[in-house]
């Protein structure tokens, strides 16, 4: 399964999927191969405040980028720089 970044924006843009049963994304190792100013978050609930954010990450330089989505969140949000995201278990 992969995804892109390019999606329904939120804030300066990027993508917001759900992750767990009847979501977009399923839960599993996910990586990408990111352009400088990627940045993801892996969220507990859509209301946009920084509680909400379980995890996060950015990237300085191009290269991979291996991100871990989890059931117990209920989205994942990446903007255009990280490209496209492959599921790798």
């Amino acid at each position: 399964m992969a995804f892109n970044a390019a999606g329904p924006s939120r804030g300066s843009g990027g993508m917001i999927s759900s992750a767990g049963e009847g979501g977009q994304i399923l839960p599993g190792r996910y990586r990408a191969n990111a352009s400088p100013g990627c940045a993801w978050e892996r969220l507990q609930h859509f209301d946009g405040t920084p509680n909400g954010i379980i995890a996060a990450g950015s990237v300085p330089m191009a290269g991979p980028v291996t991100v871990e989505v989890q059931s117990g969140g209920v989205g994942f949000m990446a903007n255009d720089a990280c490209g496209t995201w492959t599921r790798l278990s």
